[in-house]
């Protein structure tokens, strides 16, 4: 480590980590020997400093210097960091602020002073002005007129005829003094740039920023940038995690097209012992801190890798990262770009394309700008805010993804006008729990099942968008939600073009409609029923002969408590159907309520055309299923299964799911998990219908803490 006295703190950091060295000790001696040399607490050299002089807990003290020292510092334990000898104070170096004048206002940005000091008050010096109070500028330009020096000053504050004194800072726009010590290390005037990889400056991104961050306090003052160029032919096998520390003054580029990113090297949890989850990020920042600036794009080495490894995530109030148009990490294992805990992400134009998980995610009152940002070809969201958060998404690219395009979740908001959603596996644009997404113009065509969603109180503002070619509805809305799209597409969707449930509303005025497949009353029969719970039994006379097969979904009308979807599971005979079997006798959404009553049963959609979760509700199977056990899916229609074991002894929860005997999924702990003295693992799934499926547990301390179906 080299020594930096900057104004005149002195400032250290831990060698190994590059986070200030938090109340280390600083030993100084007379140059070349070992006999003590005392410091100062200011400038006057009256106060001697204690010897050792212990650093406060952002790794700095107040330390003046008087001549030559040898200087040895060691953390709190007292473990040597370095030792530079000698460290020289030159003159006026250990004064922050020198040269001080009598001075006179001469206008709002201007003074003079008795004498020639031309020499003194050079372009870009830093100054400070005694004005009733401290104001702070740089000299813009100096003249000697009528035996005065009269000073241009750049200031955001005038000026006033309070002025009295004026002194100029050892450190200026294009004026830094340099310091001596035994590495031969200077200060300097220019941004700064170094070079990363085989033949660089450095052989690493980490190491590279451990000597730039020690610069920080004084550059950063002097506004002075710097870059750190990747060479041709580097691979970023390391984590760059910044806690706390403003870096945003540096920024990351590279020769090549793309960086490769070895997954194998993300290795250190970077949010476990400060917010209970793990991450393994290649870029992380928390704490309030600042990444790098990201101008150069980088590629996972193996594709959707998982494991909670990020591409580029800030976690914590007031943590920021800035990636740059163009910029950012393909193929992330889990999510490409994340903000969480209340925490921003600008990330205009950057590529997080095929993303593990999610492309882009703003969760727990964060923030994330991505105007034209690509997020396509993510395995479940494309762009995901959740939790109060906010996604700016305008012009954005979420499509192909493998679950939803765009989704707004818990009283969360998407900005996402003219975006492209198209081509997600089951919804192109949805906005859940109270939530909003704007997306005028946007394109949510080709969704595997819903074009346009809103559920339970939420809002999609939607008007001239696409959802055509949508799999069964092109606009839905239920519970209490609200989607506007006038002159919107929804064409040619499997089931309905537009449907709205559960005191919603849609409004769609000169929509295009045209090409849906099948209407409600297309199929459909009214009589007495009666609707058992226990069996979950509908007895209607003429149910079974209205070309219903297992798998298909009706619709249940005219009733007190049972007008909802349910699917089919069971063809008794022509007057009694089973619905939802796993239900029966229980109180969930998909359980029936004992009733008689005038009722219509509708055929909604054929099993071919229904996706995933219509006519279908969570139940939980804990009594009925273990592990090690094969069980096979009857119900006509694929289901989702959700499986999580939890392990209170040291060991890691481990959980491995099988469909028709293929390992599927592997889960090692829950980055989710609230629990301080038990770890869990999560497993999700789909099993198609007639398709076998089986959990396993990796030891027998595992046990079984939840399982849910889909059904």
């Amino acid at each position: 480590m080299a020594v930096s006295i900057i104004g005149p703190k002195f400032y250290a950091w831990a060698s190994d980590t590059g986070a200030p060295l938090a109340f280390g000790k600083v030993f100084t001696y007379q140059a070349g020997t070992k006999t003590p040399k005392a410091t100062f607490q200011s400038e006057d050299g009256v106060t001697a400093n204690a010897n050792p002089t212990i650093l406060n807990g952002a790794g700095y003290a107040n330390i003046y210097l008087d001549g030559s020292y040898k200087v040895v510092v060691k953390d709190a334990d007292d473990v040597e960091v370095w030792t530079s000898d000698p460290v020289t104070d030159p003159s006026g170096l250990q004064k922050e602020w020198i040269n001080g004048r009598a001075a006179t206002q001469v206008s709002p940005t201007s003074f003079s002073i008795v004498g020639n000091h031309t020499d003194v008050y050079t372009a870009g010096k830093a100054l400070q002005l005694d004005d009733a109070s401290y104001l702070y500028g740089y000299v813009d330009s100096v003249t000697y007129v009528g035996g005065n020096t009269v000073v241009e000053v750049l200031s955001d504050d005038p000026l006033t005829g309070s002025l009295t004194r004026s002194w100029t800072g050892i450190v200026g726009m294009n004026s830094l003094p340099q310091f001596q010590s035994g590495s031969s290390e200077s200060l300097q005037a220019a941004d700064i740039l170094v070079t990363v990889g085989a033949g660089g400056d450095y052989p690493t991104i980490k190491a590279a920023l451990e000597y730039l961050s020690k610069l920080q306090p004084v550059y950063d003052f002097a506004g002075i940038t710097a870059t750190i160029n990747l060479l041709s032919g580097f691979v970023m096998a390391e984590q760059v995690l910044v806690r706390g520390l403003d870096l945003g003054w540096i920024t990351i580029t590279g020769a090549d097209a793309e960086t490769t990113i070895t997954n194998t090297a993300l290795t250190t949890d970077f949010t476990t012992a400060d917010y209970g989850s793990n991450s393994y990020p290649a870029f992380g920042v928390s704490k309030g801190g600042v990444l790098p600036r990201i101008d150069q794009l980088f590629q996972f080495d193996v594709a959707n890798t998982y494991s909670n490894k990020q591409g580029i995530m800030a976690v914590g109030a007031g943590s920021s990262a800035d990636v740059l148009a163009g910029a950012g990490v393909n193929d992330a294992g889990t999510h490409g770009i994340i903000a969480s805990r209340g925490s921003t992400i600008n990330a205009e134009g950057a590529d997080a394309s095929g993303a593990g998980a999610n492309g882009i995610i703003a969760d727990d009152v964060s923030t994330v700008n991505a105007a034209g940002a690509d997020a396509s070809g993510a395995g479940y969201y494309g762009i995901f805010a959740r939790g109060g958060s906010t996604v700016n998404a305008e012009e954005a690219n979420a499509s192909g993804s493998g679950t939803n395009g765009i989704s707004a979740f818990r009283s969360s908001t998407i900005n996402a006008e003219e975006a492209n959603a198209s081509g997600a596996e089951i919804y192109g644009i949805s906005a859940v729990t109270g939530s909003t997404v704007n997306a005028a113009g946007a394109d949510a065509s080709g969704a595997g099942t819903y074009g346009i969603y809103a559920d339970d109180g939420s809002t999609v503002n939607a008007a001239g968008a696409d959802a055509s070619g949508a799999g069964n509805y092109g606009i839905y809305a239920d519970d209490g939600s609200t989607v506007n799209a006038d002159t919107a597409d929804v064409s040619s969707a499997g089931n309905f073009g537009i449907y709205a449930n559960g005191g919603s509303t849609v409004n769609a005025d000169t929509a295009d409609v045209s090409g849906a497949v099948v209407s409600p009353s297309d199929t459909a029969i009214t009589g007495t029923a009666t609707l058992f719970n226990s069996t979950n039994n509908l007895a209607l006379t003429g149910v079974g002969s209205i070309g219903l097969e297992i798998g298909d979904v009706v619709q249940v009308t005219g009733t007190a408590s049972n007008n909802k979807l349910f699917t089919v599971e069971v063809i008794t005979d022509s007057g009694n159907v089973i619905v939802n079997q796993a239900h029966a006798g229980g109180t969930t959404s998909k359980s029936l309520v004992d009733e008689t009553v005038s009722a219509t049963v509708t055929l909604l959609s054929k099993w071919v055309n229904a996706p995933v979760g219509l006519g279908e509700g969570w139940v939980s199977l804990m009594a009925g299923r273990a592990k090690d056990i094969i069980y096979t899916n009857n119900t006509g229609r694929s289901l989702s299964v959700m499986v999580s074991v939890a392990d209170v002894t040291l060991d890691d929860a481990n959980i491995t799911a099988y469909v028709d005997d293929l390992q599927l999924s592997v889960s090692e702990d829950n980055p989710y998990s609230d629990a301080a003295s038990a770890s869990r693992a999560t497993v999700s799934f789909l099993v198609p219908n007639e398709s076998t499926y089986e959990i396993n547990f990796l030891t027998d301390s595992d046990t079984l803490n939840t399982w849910v179906e889909l059904r």
